[in-house]
């Protein structure tokens, strides 16, 4: 099967990328919140399970986040690769087209 990106989307996955990245930094750190809940149970042990659920939390939210900016990067590599690709395949016709009508076919139009 093959999947066919249309122009803009490679440009267009970045930028949504990277803003969603940036929302999902900037929110700060879950496990910021939790050391109330250690002191409020003296001698508790839901305190600590609390923030090591908010330690496991954070630490996903990280993943998250460094995965959707490594998916920009890579989006904005392969549309750079794409047009590098383009433009040099660009020449070849043109090259081709120019030697096709240098010896009288007249059918394309290049």
């Amino acid at each position: 099967m093959t999947t066919l990106i249309q122009e803009g989307e490679l440009a267009n996955l970045a930028s949504d990328c990277e803003g969603i990245a940036g929302a999902v930094s900037s929110k700060g750190k879950v496990g910021d919140s939790s050391g109330a809940a250690s002191t409020a149970m003296p001698g508790g042990t839901s305190g600590a399970a609390l923030e090591s659920a908010c330690t496991a939390i954070d630490a996903t939210v990280d993943s998250l986040a460094t995965a959707l900016e490594n998916t920009a990067v890579a989006a904005t590599a392969t549309q750079a690769d794409f047009n590098q690709t383009d433009a040099d395949r660009s020449g070849d016709m043109d090259y081709t087209a120019s030697a096709i009508n240098n010896v009288g076919y007249q059918g394309y139009a290049g």
